[in-house]
């Protein structure tokens, strides 16, 4: 009998944490912060908010390659999808987006994205059209969310830091904790997928099991996942076929032995640049 039948506890609480997949540590609140404190115009379809866009796919695609920005980057454009946001807006996004990972491509620091991706604002053609391959908006009757006055009240497109951007003296800042900025660190320790199953704790198998690579067959670490979290099932519980009760239902199986301790330090997994092969990337503790 297969792990998965005798992990089906397991299996529930990965599926409870199934929102955790993908996760950005702190990239896509990190984008919309710099977003804010820029006062750009049109938060919502406006300069603002194509700023935002390509901050956040070009921090992807830095810190995680070109693989998993792209996941996580859909990821946001079929939720948006299936709420009913409008094509035309959707495909402004996807435009954006696939210059920020360009940007991300070569950029090693946080302040080396926030440089280009100003300089792709600065370049764009003020109409949004795209053209020359500058990033695009929507016209500014579609704008929605400029910066607001002391009184709480919008402030007209003309009086942001609209059209001619100042990114010294006409930015308010927002401060904002976000600790992955720096260059991606190549050394270890490093994640559950990069140890020997039999180390894991429960909250490794758990959190693998909730990942992309575990859940998706075209993951570049699927066989990987699955693998391991059979070897881990196997070196717990054993591999007796499974009990049932007289109902039918399974009878939670006994460990063999006491989970590891752990994997430690989990990384915001990357890829190589191009994407294909895998590179180690920053070593943090799981965020709380």
């Amino acid at each position: 009998m297969t792990h998965q039948n005798r992990g089906e506890t397991i299996g529930r609480n990965a599926d409870n944490n199934a929102e955790h997949t993908l996760k950005d540590y702190g990239a896509t609140s990190a984008a919309t912060s710099e977003a804010v404190a820029s006062q750009l115009p049109g938060r919502l379809n406006g300069p603002a908010d194509s700023y935002r866009h390509l901050l956040l796919s070009a921090e992807l695609r830095r810190r995680f390659g070109n693989v998993e920005a792209h996941i996580i980057l859909e990821g946001h454009e079929l939720q948006n999808l299936l709420q009913g946001r409008p094509l035309e807006e959707i495909a402004m996004d996807r435009h954006n987006n696939e210059i920020g990972l360009a940007i991300g491509k070569n950029a090693e620091t946080w302040e080396d994205v926030k440089a280009e991706a100003q300089r792709i604002i600065d370049s764009s053609a003020r109409d949004g059209s795209g053209s020359g391959g500058g990033a695009v908006w929507r016209p500014d009757s579609d704008w929605k969310g400029n910066p607001k006055d002391e009184q709480g009240n919008e402030i007209p497109n003309e009086n942001t830091n609209w059209p001619n951007t100042d990114w010294i003296n006409g930015r308010v800042e927002e401060p904002y904790d976000y600790p992955y900025g720096g260059p991606v660190d190549d050394t270890g320790p490093f994640g559950p997928l990069d140890v020997p199953a039999e180390t894991w704790s429960q909250a490794d198998v758990e959190e693998v099991m909730a990942s992309a690579a575990y859940r998706n067959d075209w993951h570049p670490q699927s066989a990987v996942a699955r693998e391991k979290v059979t070897a881990w099932f196997s070196c717990v519980y054993g591999d007796d076929p499974v009990k049932r009760d007289a109902t039918g239902r399974m009878v939670e199986p006994k460990m063999k032995r006491q989970p590891g301790p752990g994997a430690g330090a989990v990384q915001a997994r990357a890829y190589t640049r191009e994407g294909d092969e895998r590179v180690r990337a920053h070593t943090r503790s799981r965020p709380g």
